[in-house]
């Protein structure tokens, strides 16, 4: 199986916080009337906060995977296509909560050896899914 978002491979190991089966989109409120009666309000939530997270040691991104996401996040109100194991969702960087990527390079490197393939690690990339 594998991660995408939109022509962007990620790593399949990366993981959904919350899990895709935790995600509640109902909303509810709950008041009193001057009566003593209950009256509750619910409702579908158009959006919900996600993330894909990495860890320390698994995870992991090379600067040019880190370089692709990086050009996405600029574009204002983009909607992408995250595909997490089959499962395709609607998505949007969630600027709100910035930086939108987070990660920390395995080893400093001088700017004169920077690559291509150097290894960040701690990812979190976090989005708003679009579910209604």
């Amino acid at each position: 199986m594998t991660i995408t978002l939109d022509a962007i491979t990620l790593n399949p190991d990366l993981q959904l916080d919350p899990p895709l089966y935790s995600i509640d989109r109902v909303e509810a409120a709950t008041a009193w009337t001057r009566g003593g009666a209950q009256v509750r309000w619910e409702r579908l939530r158009k959006s919900v906060p996600v993330n894909l997270k990495g860890g320390p040691d698994w995870g992991g991104m090379d600067r040019s995977v880190l370089a692709a996401l990086y050009a996405t996040v600029n574009i204002v109100d983009q909607a992408f296509t995250l595909d997490f194991h089959g499962t395709a969702m609607t998505v949007k960087w969630r600027h709100e909560e910035a930086p939108v990527i987070e990660c920390n390079p395995v080893s400093i490197y001088r700017r004169d050896e920077e690559s291509d393939n150097d290894l960040f690690m701690d990812i979190v990339l976090k989005f708003m899914w679009q579910v209604a």
